[in-house]
């Protein structure tokens, strides 16, 4: 119940609309048995009851889930589509003597204003407002002491936490009632007036409803699909992305209406540089005072702990960025999905060309190596018109990026910039185009560095070698869904070409090659190895030399080297080489091979078990030089889940874990983490035994779902000599009454990858 009493300070905004007497009288809150015996009340409007009819509302606008994650039976309704209220009143309401207004208000906001979007003043009346962006309340029933109305908010209004008030005149009497609880306005994809609009209904289900997904890491020739709880209708996750965005929009409120405004925000709050936002990255290896990045299975742990603490939490790299990213998006209302792009350009110049450096060796020259190319790097996309880049060819879907990789406009932030701008070239459209294109297009170029008084080799020019793959989970499904022309056209071709040229054109960067590598069509070189290695493995790198000469025999020096790296693409740790010296005689073939066994390589792993292979060539009595280099990962093992009984609501459910250990040592301090929105709050499992070497790993526990329908349960292992080892399971919880049948969806392992 509410408090109602005369108002002492009008606001002056709706003034005109609520005509307030002069008189001001103060008012015990009434009580709905004794409110017409008050003498002061005789003849005024009071109301005794308003009923936000938050379950009804609730499903209407497919915002039921909530329900768990906000605090009181709050209302959670999307802007532009009619909600229903009631209210009740010490009388029956009569249209031609009583004077009704509803009074919207921004929750923390000192002075709501008409003027910045904060204040709304809706008179309840027969007539239709003047403005198709007006908000809208229509009298559905009159019947006894209770009036139900329909409220539509306007498309385009405010996004974030609303006060209502009720605001009542009759003769001199102006009462106000004030709701006790706040109520949450999202943006809505459902509605067509809404910018966010989106016309697919299985579209809106996976990129706004969907709580789980995947995330992509791994290789572009093994793609490694990663299971990520969203979490958006968790316990306090909704509030906190209202703060996140809140704390990034804080003078120009009216932005929090703009999808493109609130996107951009994201992009800057969810990562610390500049606000004390949600995450701070680390890409060092050192992890001391907080969690690796690998270990997050969902960000729903992440905005709690934020929220909790008001403290950036440790720590985050790409895909934990992008995956916090889509939950605030989401949570929202605005249609988000992450997108992986494999082999993908950090240009820290603007000159759309990835220049590298090695020596004589096949070494990287690390000091010169400013730019670089991450295995690969997550961001996301968000659905939405730009009417600021003055074309509707520019709407759809946006990248944004929460990563922290270059500052933009005064701090780290990136996007949205259209997807359609990108592909075209048009780098000069807002915001970040030039560093999203180069991300997807760059040329990569690799050079010779022999000293600073000698002139630099060009080794190596590879145009198709960034953006070999950019995907994200497929619509309905559990598997990889190619976006690579989404972002440009096919290697190559006339468009590509036309489309490098346009953008170099606007970038205003001088462009020019210098080929100083001799040709020579008697060798060819073939560079390779096996990539579909497990962890604990050999693998062999692999040189093939060809003499197709009919009459000559050259001589050949090749240097083969392998280092553990980053998946930004910075070399790690030195693993292995050897240089070869032979001849090769006309018409033959001669190859190398470099095993590279377990015992060399497992002291210098680094985060995602990386390594990046080069190959240095030089034909003797020739200026001719061969360079290749290439990167692939060593596969973990994939942990399956059984379930022991069928999952019903609110009933215990046995889950069991296990996977084999692939490695030739034991396992010590293993423990397994499970997660699973709807399903189970987060499970740590000890395992209390040493795992020896190629043994099964195993554990089980007992969860017990709290929602019907369909969910992901995700599950991740560490111990002292093997971590991030990852599976999921697909779960279709019946409801505790209908709980026939299977309910086991799908299992796909997520440390198993895909190719396309």
């Amino acid at each position: 119940m509410g408090q109602c009493c005369s108002r002492k300070k009008p606001r002056k905004e709706y003034f005109s609309i609520v005509r307030h007497s002069k008189e001001n009288i103060i008012l015990p809150k009434p009580q709905p048995s004794d409110v017409t015996s008050q003498p002061l009340l005789d003849g005024a409007l009071v109301v005794t009851e308003l009923d936000l009819c938050v379950q009804r509302n609730a499903i209407e606008h497919r915002t039921q889930r909530f329900e768990r994650g906000i605090t009181g039976p709050a209302l959670v309704v999307r802007r532009g589509q009619a909600f229903e209220i009631y209210i009740r009143f010490n009388r029956k309401y009569t249209e031609d003597r009583d004077n009704i207004s509803l009074i919207f208000s921004v929750d923390g906001v000192e002075v709501p204003s008409l003027g910045h979007g904060t204040l709304e003043a809706i008179p309840v009346t027969r007539e239709e407002p003047t403005s198709s962006d007006a908000w809208r309340v229509q009298i559905v029933q009159n019947e006894g002491d209770k009036i139900t109305l329909s409220v539509t908010p306007s498309a385009k209004c405010i996004v974030g936490k609303w006060r209502i008030d009720v605001d009542t005149k009759t003769g001199d009497h102006s009462l106000s009632y004030t709701h006790p609880d706040v109520m949450y306005i999202l943006f809505n994809a459902w509605c067509p007036d809404d910018s966010v609009f989106l016309s697919d209904e299985s579209a809106r289900a996976e990129y706004v409803l969907n709580d789980a997904g995947l995330l992509y890491r791994g290789s572009h020739s093994r793609l490694r699909p990663t299971p990520w709880n969203y979490g958006q209708y968790e316990p306090s996750v909704l509030d906190c992305c209202l703060h996140v965005v809140g704390k990034a929009i804080c003078s120009r409120l009216s932005d929090r209406a703009d999808p493109v405004a609130v996107t951009r925000a994201i992009s800057a709050m969810v990562n610390h540089c500049d606000e004390n936002g949600v995450l701070v990255g680390n890409w060092s290896g050192d992890y001391g005072g907080g969690s690796p990045p690998t270990k997050w299975q969902g960000s729903v742990k992440i905005l709690q702990r934020y929220y909790d603490t008001g403290k950036p939490v440790k720590f985050g790299q790409c895909w934990v960025f992008a995956g916090v990213s889509t939950t605030v998006g989401r949570a929202l209302g605005i249609p988000c999905r992450p997108v992986t792009n494999y082999q993908s350009a950090h240009d820290t110049h603007g000159s759309l060309t990835i220049d590298l450096f090695y020596d004589a060796e096949g070494k990287p020259v690390e000091r010169l190596n400013k730019d670089s190319t991450w295995n690969f790097h997550v961001w996301n996309e968000a659905w939405m018109e730009r009417p600021d880049l003055a074309s509707p060819n520019f709407n759809g879907w946006q990248a944004f990026d929460a990563t922290p990789q270059e500052v933009s406009e005064g701090r780290f932030a990136c996007g949205p910039c259209s997807l359609a701008a990108i592909k075209e070239g048009e780098v000069k459209r807002s915001f970040d185009t030039t560093f999203v294109f180069a991300e997807v297009n760059a040329d990569r170029v690799y050079w010779k560095y022999s000293g600073p008084m000698q002139p630099l080799k060009l080794l190596l020019t590879e145009p198709a070698d960034i953006g070999k793959v950019v995907v994200t989970k497929a619509l309905g499904k559990w598997s990889p869904e190619d976006l690579t022309d989404h972002y440009k056209y096919q290697e190559a071709s006339s468009s590509e070409r036309r489309t490098m040229l346009r953008a170099l054109r606007e970038t205003g960067h001088i462009f020019s090659r210098f080929y100083l590598n001799e040709e020579l069509e008697d060798i060819r070189c073939d560079f390779t190895l096996n990539d579909d290695i497990v962890i604990g493995q050999t693998f062999h790198v692999n040189l093939k030399v060809e003499n197709r000469s009919e009459d000559k025999t050259y001589t050949v020096s090749a240097h083969l080297r392998v280092d553990t790296q980053l998946y930004t693409g910075r070399s790690g740790k030195f693993v292995k080489k050897n240089n070869y010296r032979f001849q090769v005689a006309p018409g033959q073939v001669d190859e190398v091979s470099m095993p590279v066994a377990y015992d060399e390589y497992y002291s210098q792993l680094v985060d995602q078990s990386a390594f990046n292979i080069a190959a240095l060539v030089s034909v003797l009595d020739t200026d001719y030089e061969y360079f290749a280099s290439d990167d692939f990962r060593v596969r973990k093992p994939d942990i399956r889940l059984e379930l022991d009984g069928h999952p019903s609501e609110n009933a215990e459910l046995r889950v069991v874990a296990e996977f084999n250990n692939p490695l030739p040592i034991s396992l010590t301090r293993g423990r397994f983490l499970l997660e699973g929105g709807g399903l189970t709050e987060p499970i740590k499992i000890k395992v209390n035994r040493t795992v020896g070497p190629f043994e099964p790993v195993r554990a089980s526990t007992t969860i017990v779902p709290w929602s019907a329908g369909e969910h992901l349960l995700s599950a991740k292992f560490y111990s002292k000599q093997l971590s991030d080892v990852d599976g999921f399971l697909r779960i279709l919880v019946k409801p505790r009454l209908l709980n026939t049948g299977s309910v086991v969806l799908d299992e796909v392992s997520s440390g198993a990858g895909r190719s396309l």
